[in-house]
């Protein structure tokens, strides 16, 4: 399932505040990626809102308060999402370690450097989201970039991983709500993760290690649509 991306914009120049949301726009509508958008133009009202976001735009110099005083706060608190700063001046790079920021940008930067902050910012949260499974003999957290298919096996389902597999009591239909938009279902027995597919084909699908899987007649179109759509998003073209 395909999650909706949360991001707060914090600057308390109007003008900039909506050239970010703009260049946001453009980053997710290039993606086709689900979103919502929150601006605001002081820190305390950032630090207020009940939303936990994904990304956190935020610029160094507020009018209110800084803004790495800010994600202090923001950290402390224990708060999840990671903190692009923006400003004007360079001297202040040292303290955005301190914070552990994600990235630090320039104002007067290309919209390519902001783009490209959001697109590593997505690619390391997708890197980082997993399920924790509870198996025969082990329960451990599992990244969904390690799954390459799973299978169902009557009451349970076999979970194959990059290094192995696991066994897990659990139903295909409850793991699917679970999982993220790599994963397709594609018979009533077997779902498949997109980024371990070498070769697409309209009545099956060849994953890197050479093993196939047939794709059900009834599945089929929505296999196609899913599979193009997700390459579309994530595959880089050389």
């Amino acid at each position: 399932m395909e999650r909706t991306l949360k991001i707060a914009i914090c600057d308390d120049e109007q003008t900039y505040l909506d050239i970010l949301e703009d260049e946001c726009l453009r980053f997710l509508e290039g993606r086709n990626q689900k979103a919502q958008i929150f601006c605001f133009q002081r820190g305390e009202d950032l630090l207020s809102s009940e939303d936990e976001f994904d990304i956190i735009l935020l610029d160094v110099e507020l009018q209110d308060m800084d803004g790495f005083s800010v994600a202090e706060e923001w950290k402390n608190r224990q708060r999840p999402g990671k903190i692009i700063f923006i400003t004007s001046h360079d001297e202040w790079v040292q303290r955005a370690f301190k914070v552990q920021a994600f990235r630090y940008l320039y104002k007067s930067g290309s919209g390519q450097d902001l783009l490209e902050a959001l697109e590593d910012a997505l690619k390391d949260m997708n890197d980082n989201e997993g399920i924790v499974l509870e198996g025969k003999e082990e329960s451990r957290f599992v990244y969904f970039r390690e799954i390459r298919w799973i299978e169902a096996l009557g009451d349970e389902i076999a979970v194959f991983l990059v290094g192995g597999h696991l066994i897990v009591r659990l139903s295909l239909k409850k793991i699917e709500g679970c999982l993220d938009e790599r994963f397709q279902r594609i018979h009533k027995g077997y779902i498949i993760n997109f980024q371990f597919v070498e070769h697409y084909y309209k009545e099956r699908l060849v994953l890197f290690c050479g093993k196939e899987f047939q794709i059900s007649k009834r599945k089929q179109k929505e296999v196609k649509k899913h599979y193009f759509e997700y390459i579309t998003k994530y595959a880089k073209v050389i």
